[in-house]
């Protein structure tokens, strides 16, 4: 089988720049107990390198509040807080126990939420399109009581609260266009006056142009990305609805492939989620190579 890969596959820049600084944080404190609190990336072969530093994720229980999820931290452990972002407040309950923290937010969520609060300040109430129970939604609409949750897999909303002309739509990074279009209509079909920001960070972006450009012999279509990566999830999800006559996959790793019978295919292309290690994609396109 001849196999072609996207252009821009592997770690985007915010994920590269995670481990890069969870390997920096394990040398400053080479003794202590590291935890990450929530999945530091979603992908489970890119957190094995957590597992060689041995540190610790936190897997969050959101019935539970951030000080119980946390109860067994002592004063001399490290917390880490994910690429995805995180509500500010629990800094300061790490403050007042004396425990040492990182930020490890994506440098593009950073952005997002300082042009939040800007906009806040300014004025603005906030309508924020993102996925309910993603950790970066959640940080998101924490930053004031003036931002509100339009959740993509809802698809409703209520509307009563918006009595200004002063309105701004914001959506999480790693959505697709035709995920929040509809919504986005349906905004300003209640709310004319409502302002966007272009949020819908490059790599994503970039990725599901790439999608839309695919070879036209390609006769197997697969995306490679864990199954809890909304970016992955997106470039799936956009696949499905470009392609209707190609047999798509979307997979985690090789041996997720091995089940399918793809004997009779000639030509594959690959994609990859934001988060997806560069050894399983190529892993992926070897397998594919002997076929």
């Amino acid at each position: 089988m001849k196999v072609e890969l996207a252009k821009t596959i592997g770690f985007c820049g915010g994920v590269a720049l995670a481990f890069k600084r969870i390997n920096e944080i394990r040398q400053l404190h080479q003794e202590a107990n590291i935890f990450v609190y929530g999945e530091l990336v979603h992908n489970s072969d890119a957190l094995k390198e957590l597992t060689k530093l041995n540190i610790q994720t936190i897997n969050i229980d959101y019935n539970k509040t951030f000080l119980e999820n946390i109860a067994h931290i002592k004063e001399n452990d490290i917390l880490v807080f994910s690429a995805h972002g995180h509500i500010k407040e629990n800094e300061e309950i790490l403050k007042a126990r004396k425990i040492k923290f990182y930020d490890l937010t994506c440098p593009k969520v950073l952005k997002i939420h300082h042009q939040i609060i800007k906009k806040v300040n300014d004025g603005y109430k906030i309508i924020y399109i993102g996925k309910k129970n993603h950790p970066e939604a959640i940080s998101s609409v924490a930053l004031s009581k003036n931002v509100y949750l339009y959740d993509l897999n809802e698809k409703s909303f209520d509307y009563r609260e918006f009595n200004t002309n002063k309105i701004l739509i914001i959506n999480q990074t790693t959505l697709s266009p035709r995920e929040i279009n509809c919504l986005e209509d349906d905004i300003k079909k209640h709310l004319p006056n409502a302002k966007n920001i272009a949020s819908i960070c490059f790599s994503s972006k970039r990725r599901q142009e790439e999608l839309e450009n695919i070879p036209p012999q390609t006769d197997l279509l697969i995306i490679i990305g864990a199954k809890n990566s909304s970016n992955s999830n997106s470039l799936y999800a956009l696949a499905k609805t470009l392609y209707p006559y190609l047999d798509i996959y979307f997979v985690t790793n090789k041996e997720e492939l091995i089940s399918y019978d793809l004997t009779r295919k000639k030509n594959a292309y690959l994609l990859s989620g934001a988060s997806t290690p560069l050894n399983i994609i190529y892993e992926i396109k070897e397998y594919l190579e002997k076929i």
